[in-house]
């Protein structure tokens, strides 16, 4: 074995004893946090310090080297630290079993862990929530409520009104360009970029069930999916018209509600919401271009 490599063996030797030492102190300060969190009733999990803790940590690990690594690291001792307060909270020796949900109790009494709300431009089965949860796993949030206010003024009034702690909006599609929806609403307000990211799209054609293709009379969806599916439209449905809604999801559940459009009306939306929405897929992938994505904002105040 070369001196070289058993050089690099006793650095990295010397480094680790010197994070057992750190570890060790930030385990102390774990528990003592644990301690204070116990005597005033406050739940272990505070996602709100959470985000704001990991934005700063992204702004610190900025330019280095191994940053990607850094930040599992970062994510593997926060989780640990959780871990410890949750068994303190319940009294208990043994480590926390992976998955267990159980909240923390404080005098006979089940302190609810808070949930970080995020606001999304969409409804149900949107790309806006999936972008959401996209958001939610990348950033392995544990505890969330989703908000479907729909409209990107809708999610900076729950922003600034302080129902949401992040919204989740579109502002740029790789085929049709900007969501100018979203543009003009952020124009209006005040806000600081938490995260920008992006999401593969892909446009489905769905109607009620057992209507066929031929007998489609109107075809309703997003400004964006529409443009996005241009030239099919163009190809497949030259004729027939087109009819603009606020959300792909909502265009779903408008057509299975029922109660406005005609029967023979399809609507171009994600996958998903056949089966929330109860329509029948009829052909899907049908955006012009099959690199096809979206940028998305995740914005905090």
């Amino acid at each position: 074995m070369s001196d070289e490599l058993n050089n690099f063996r006793d650095e990295i030797r010397a480094i680790d004893l010197k994070l057992i030492e750190l570890l060790a102190r930030r385990l102390e300060f774990s528990h003592k946090v644990g301690e204070y969190k116990q005597k005033r009733e406050m739940p272990v999990e505070d996602p709100h310090m959470e985000m704001r803790k990991r934005r700063e940590r992204r702004a610190e690990l900025n330019g280095l080297s191994g940053a990607r690594d850094i930040e599992r690291i970062f994510s593997a001792i926060i989780k640990v630290s959780r871990e410890v307060q949750r068994r303190d909270a319940l009294g208990a020796s043994a480590p926390a079993e992976e998955g267990n949900e159980t909240s923390p109790t404080f005098a006979g009494q089940s302190v609810e862990r808070a949930a970080l709300r995020l606001a999304v431009m969409g409804a149900t089965g949107s790309f806006s929530e999936e972008a959401a949860l996209q958001y939610i796993k990348n950033n392995k949030i544990e505890h969330h409520q989703l908000l479907y206010p729909v409209s990107a003024e809708g999610v900076f009034y729950l922003l600034d009104s302080r129902q949401a702690d992040i919204g989740i909006f579109p502002i740029h599609n790789s085929t049709a360009g900007l969501v100018m929806e979203s543009i003009y609403a952020a124009s209006e307000h005040t806000f600081v970029i938490d995260d920008i990211f992006d999401l593969d799209i892909r446009h489905n054609l769905m109607v009620l069930p057992g209507v066929r293709k031929e007998a489609i009379s109107a075809i309703m969806s997003h400004p964006q999916a529409l443009a996005q599916c241009k030239g099919y439209l163009a190809r497949v449905f030259p004729n027939v018209p087109q009819i603009e809604s606020s959300d792909t999801a909502t265009a779903a559940a408008q057509l299975s509600s029922g109660a406005t459009l005609n029967k023979n009306t399809a609507v171009i939306a994600p996958k998903r919401c056949a089966d929330l929405y109860n329509l029948e897929l009829l052909e899907s992938n049908i955006q012009d271009l099959e690199i096809n994505f979206t940028q998305f904002i995740a914005a905090v105040v």
